[in-house]
């Protein structure tokens, strides 16, 4: 118990201090700069600081990681549409993104993820800030590869948009059997690039 000449302190400073990031003497009931109007002066309940230091900085990190492992994740599809051969696409940033918080909030409401239509545009405006290398997927043998529209082309990307396959290098030659079902060559290679790529989400 602090004797008559003290003063009882709260351990952080109060609400209206924090957020005016002024020095804040702690003093309870009211703080110095709140006594012109003590109804404002409310302190926090003890340990409870909001987020844990570096949280935002993480999450910042987390999203962009996100948005790269997504334009990979499309750019690599629209490459399946576009040969008969696997085509998995690896990304790396040109640059980190130093634009202003509110410039990238202003983007994602610009730039929706709701729809393949969405995502599409997101992908054409994110082509600048990464470099792809492309690999091609080689099946081995008695293994069968399905025909390019295995993965049907979302609505809203025109299949004149999708890059040539002479763009990518050479094509090998396959041979699909026809007793085979569209819906069977489909779980085929899906799983044969799942096997091969455990890290590539469709």
């Amino acid at each position: 118990m602090p004797s008559d000449t003290e003063q009882a302190l709260s351990p952080i400073a109060c609400e209206p201090c924090r957020q005016k990031k002024c020095k804040c003497d702690r003093t309870l009931p009211v703080c110095t700069q709140c006594s012109p109007d003590p109804s404002k002066c409310v302190y926090p309940e003890s340990g409870k600081r909001g987020l844990p230091l570096g949280y935002l900085n993480l999450i910042e990190q987390r999203l962009a990681d996100t948005e790269q492992a997504l334009f990979e994740a499309l750019t690599t599809i629209r490459e399946l549409n576009a040969s008969h051969g696997g085509m998995v696409v690896q990304t790396t940033r040109k640059a980190a993104d130093m634009r202003p918080k509110n410039a990238r909030m202003q983007e994602w409401s610009q730039l929706p993820l709701s729809g393949w239509a969405e995502r599409e545009r997101w992908r054409e405006a994110k082509q600048d800030h990464y470099q792809c290398e492309r690999t091609v997927v080689k099946s081995p043998p008695g293994v069968e590869v399905p025909p390019s529209n295995v993965y049907e082309m979302p609505r809203g990307i025109s299949a004149a948009s999708l890059p040539s396959r002479g763009s990518v290098g050479p094509a090998e030659s396959v041979s699909v059997a026809e007793s085979v079902s569209p819906e069977r060559r489909r779980a085929d290679r899906a799983g044969e690039v799942a096997r091969r790529y455990p890290s590539l989400y469709f």
